[in-house]
């Protein structure tokens, strides 16, 4: 009845035209009329309310299928961050394969939910990244050895593969479980970090308080200073994401900044303020129109510079290593060192320009490829900038060559068409859109410096962040559903759950290893290690073969370092093979293998002893005398057993004037010895002098090694030779 009632007061008053409304046209006035009448109809409005009240109910029921799967994600990114190996275990590897193992589990879980992308970009970056993945591995295995590095190939596929999953784990996603929990697994991190700088580490205290360099401790939970950095960068997303306020942005911005100013990354805090600046403006430029939203940017831009500034000031350790890059790269260290790792890329690159070497060949082939691109004529400062990498530096270089012209076209390509993707979010969500820009900034200029894309936390993540991102942008065109969208749902699902699999039963045996085969070497059981390891596990044999060398089980050894050697690049393998060749008498082999150890820089000083003694046994005295006398330049502190042997070895090639050199140089060595070894000198000295045709000069020397030491033979002996009585 109160319906009927409404109804008929909207008809009496909608006859009756307003006074305003009497001067207006016919036509204008009978539409305002309806209108009126439309908007008042009580009917018109119980249908309204009704619907409103099913889109209650609808939107709340996609909000909880929106709001799990952001909670999982968030709590598996949180899990993956903050497990690790106990300190107190013993393991091969404390961080690494575990965070991937939870990668993993998480693949599977969003493989488990993954649906057909819902718009046509999406899916769109699905069939580019699929392409992608499918030459990396194809490339790989494509291999005369692909079982060579086999780690790689799983490490470069899994940021790619949290991509691609994330792009139709949930549809539409949800950002506010996943931002929380990013936040918080940051400011964790951060923490722990600030606690390991001061000395309280709650977590790692033995490992991190023994390090002199308070930079250096700042490992969090992540195990490396430089991927801690990473980690924490991309958890600004997190704040970005949640906090609607810029101030509350900003602040944990700044926080941010300061903890990795504190570990002074360089690479980090470049490619941090790169983002921050370029995310801000692009922010600025497709934010709400005014002049007064700008001059808050600017404002927030000046303070953050600022800060720098003064932080750099502040921070002994950063602002050394900032004037210390500022002033002189080629005297860095660091720098230096990235410049080599960049000629052996690119090395690689000129000679497989198009399709590459395949995954993981640039950690195979760095150690036989740096001593080409160093100077021939080693210096201290040349050993100091060369030092033991399996990664570039410089993740599109290696990507480069590692996959060829074809897989950087197609990955630029990807990127490409993901940064256009991500662009059409700015006027749906501009948070989501701020984040990606600061994600894809970030990722791209820390990778020139460093490895992002292949670390255990800061690639994955991104990935999974960035396809988040991307899966559901409200102004892209919405494809349409179907059979075909049904059936690739389920061979992607398919796809997805095998690829989880895989990941999940490499990491897990990765994992198990790492844990038994030290538990096994522990109780001596070297046979029971042995059987534990497939072939590909080449840096485990490389353990059993130094602990069978430890039982001088030299046949054993041999084989299973060899086997090491044959997919594994150390020094400390090069180091146990070529001893356990010179043990079984393998003198060649050994030269080889030392040879290869000398060109690489590293340990040089144990690499040329070690090589002048496989040369000193084939009777190459020549070779070994070049060794020792490098060995000499470059650490003159010699032994008082090191000068006999380096004059010896020079008078057996023919040298006697380098070796009579060498005696006066480090005279005063030999000659403040105890009187026997002055004796031993001396003598040589006399035997030099022989050599040269000086005989007076030489009984002098006899003569002298006698009063030292009568009952030296061998002096005695070359005075008889000479025809003189003592």
């Amino acid at each position: 009845m109160r319906g009927l009632v409404w109804w008929a007061t909207a008809m009496a008053v909608s006859i009756r035209i307003p006074k305003a409304m009497r001067g207006w046209p016919k036509r204008w006035r009978l539409s305002c009329a309806k209108s009126f009448r439309k908007r008042n109809d009580p009917w018109t409005r119980l249908r309204a309310r009704t619907a409103m009240n099913d889109g209650w109910i609808a939107g709340s029921r996609h909000a909880v299928d929106r709001t799990w799967p952001g909670l999982i994600v968030g709590m598996g990114v949180l899990l993956a961050v903050v497990v690790h190996v106990p300190a107190s275990w013993d393991s091969l590897d404390y961080f690494d394969a575990p965070k991937r193992l939870v990668w993993s589990l998480l693949l599977l879980v969003m493989a488990v939910r993954w649906r057909w992308p819902m718009t046509c970009s999406a899916r769109r970056l699905l069939g580019g990244g699929g392409v992608l993945l499918a030459w990396m591995v194809g490339r790989s295995l494509a291999r005369p050895h692909p079982l060579i590095e086999l780690e790689g190939l799983i490490v470069w596929c899994l940021p790619l593969a949290c991509f691609l999953l994330a792009l139709g784990a949930s549809g539409r996603p949800d950002f506010r479980w996943l931002g929380r929990l990013l936040l918080l697994a940051g400011a964790l991190q951060g923490v722990l970090m600030v606690l390991q700088r001061l000395g309280w580490d709650p977590v790692f205290a033995e490992t991190t308080t023994a390090m002199a360099y308070k930079p250096g401790r700042m490992i969090g939970t992540i195990g490396y200073q430089n991927q801690a950095v990473d980690f924490l960068a991309l958890s600004v997303v997190g704040a970005i994401w949640i906090f609607r306020k810029s101030s509350l942005r900003w602040a944990y911005g700044i926080l941010a900044l300061l903890v990795v100013g504190l570990a002074g990354n360089r690479g980090g805090i470049l490619a941090f303020l790169a983002a921050g600046t370029l995310a801000a403006v692009l922010a600025m430029a497709a934010g709400r129109p005014g002049t007064m939203r700008k001059r808050r940017v600017l404002a927030h831009l000046a303070v953050v510079g600022a800060i720098v500034l003064g932080g750099l000031r502040l921070i002994p350790e950063t602002s050394a290593r900032f004037r210390e890059m500022v002033s002189g790269t080629r005297y860095s260290p660091a720098v230096q060192s990235r410049v080599y790792m960049g000629q052996v890329a690119l090395a690689m690159l000129r000679e497989r320009p198009v399709i590459g070497w395949g995954a993981g060949e640039y950690a195979f082939q760095y150690l036989d490829r740096i001593g080409p691109v160093m100077p021939e004529t080693k210096t201290h400062g040349i050993l100091q900038s060369v030092v033991f990498a399996r990664e570039a530096h410089n993740d599109p270089l290696q990507f480069a060559a590692e996959f060829g012209g074809v897989g950087a076209v197609m990955a630029l390509a990807l990127l490409g068409f993901l940064a256009a993707t991500i662009w059409k979010v700015r006027k749906d969500n501009l948070e989501v859109w701020i984040g990606s820009a600061f994600i894809l900034i970030y990722m791209a200029v820390s990778s020139l410096f460093s490895f992002p894309w292949q670390t255990s936390v800061a690639g994955p993540l991104a990935g999974l962040l960035l396809g988040r991102a991307a899966a559901g942008p409200r102004g892209a065109a919405v494809a349409q559903e179907g059979g075909g969208a049904r059936l690739g749902g389920i061979l992607g699902r398919i796809g997805g759950i095998g690829a989880g699999l895989l990941l999940v039963g490499w990491f897990a045996a990765e994992t198990e290893r790492n844990l038994a085969v030290p538990a096994r070497l522990a109780m001596d059981d070297v046979a029971g290690a042995e059987r534990m390891l497939p072939a590909w596990a080449y840096r485990h044999w490389a353990l059993v073969g130094a602990a069978y060398a430890k039982d001088q089980d030299w046949a054993n050894a041999a084989r299973a370092l060899e086997r090491a050697h044959s997919g594994f690049r150390d020094v400390l393998l090069w180091n146990n093979l070529g001893h356990v060749y010179a043990q079984t008498g393998q003198w060649e082999k050994a030269v080889d293998v030392y040879s290869r150890w000398v060109a690489s820089g590293l340990d040089h000083a144990a690499a040329l002893e070690n090589v002048s003694i496989a040369h000193e046994q084939l009777g190459h005295a020549t070779e070994a005398v070049a060794a020792l006398r490098a060995r000499a330049a470059l650490f003159p502190r010699l032994s008082i057993d090191e000068l006999k042997r380096l004059a010896v070895l020079q008078l057996q090639a023919g040298d006697a004037q380098g070796a009579d050199d060498t005696l006066v140089r480090y005279g005063r060595i030999w000659s403040a010895a105890p009187a026997e070894t002055a004796a031993i000198f001396e003598n040589l000295r006399g035997a030099v002098a022989l050599s040269k045709g000086d005989k007076e000069k030489a009984a002098f020397w006899f003569r002298s090694a006698l009063e030292r030491d009568p009952s030296l033979a061998s002096a005695r002996r070359n005075l008889e030779e000479l025809q003189i009585k003592p």
